[in-house]
């Protein structure tokens, strides 16, 4: 069996390669938990009772602090993109049907 063997210069394009993608992830890696975290503590508007008082409990549980009541939604915001989608839709199914 033959042997392949790898010049140096190829070894050394693909190192600096991937201490640029290295040095990119620690940049970008940071700035998404930050966003992240700052979503899932923020306060939002209550379904039921109207006020800015809904906190994450646990995941994917958001309780009223004024009004006590919880509601299920997504892990780090009380609605997620699809729930946004899916009621969408069905807003304009009933719209439809109505007409």
């Amino acid at each position: 069996m033959k042997s392949i063997t790898i010049p140096n210069h190829v070894e050394e394009i693909n190192h600096h390669a991937f201490s640029q993608i290295q040095n990119i992830e620690e940049i970008t890696l940071p700035k998404t938990i930050k966003k992240i975290e700052i979503s899932q503590r923020k306060k939002y508007p209550c379904q039921f009772c109207g006020k800015t008082a809904v906190k994450r409990t646990v995941v994917g549980v958001w309780t009223c602090m004024k009004c006590g009541k919880a509601t299920t939604g997504g892990a780090y915001t009380p609605t997620t993109p699809a729930a946004l989608t899916a009621r969408a839709a069905i807003k304009r199914l009933r719209e439809a049907q109505s007409k």
